[in-house]
């Protein structure tokens, strides 16, 4: 499947079961975010001022929603997630999926990270649409949901 081929009706369809809704505009504006690139990742990365400036904190009261693309640069596979806290740099993640134990395994510095930071003409679920958008891709190969997590904002649940 293509990257234009996937359209707001596609999304749509995925998020029948709740009350999430957009429109082939609010996609096309989505995916023409400037988006932020980080190639020489280290756990200072979330301290470098481009970052702050761009994506707040982690414990601090700016947080920015977005969608983040992790792309390991030995093999080009993808991993898409959206969140307003960015916590893969502490290293405390529970080694669960194809994602987390290969950034564990590799280490920051052998990844690309691509972020969407979604902070002009934000609407609620913004994030969760577009990295839907992204899991319909095959390209995304490191995700093993392909469907986007709870809704609720609280601890993620598989759906």
């Amino acid at each position: 499947m293509k990257k234009g081929n996937i359209s707001a009706k596609d999304i749509n369809r995925v998020f029948t079961f709740c009350k999430v809704k957009i429109t082939d505009q609010m996609l096309k504006n989505m995916l023409a975010i400037d988006r932020l690139v980080f190639n020489d990742l280290s756990k200072y990365t979330i301290k470098s001022q481009e970052y702050i400036q761009n994506i707040g904190t982690y414990r601090g009261n700016i947080k920015i929603p977005g969608v983040y693309i992790w792309t390991p640069l030995s093999t080009g596979d993808m991993y898409v997630g959206s969140s307003s806290k960015l916590g893969y740099f502490n290293g405390t993640h529970k080694p669960v999926g194809k994602f987390i134990p290969f950034l564990q395994l590799e280490g920051l510095s052998k990844f690309k990270l691509e972020i969407i930071p979604l902070k002009e003409n934000y609407f609620v679920n913004q994030e969760l649409a577009l990295e839907q958008y992204y899991l319909l891709h095959p390209e995304y190969n490191l995700n093993t949901l392909r469907i986007v997590n709870d809704f609720s904002g609280a601890r993620s649940k598989a759906l």
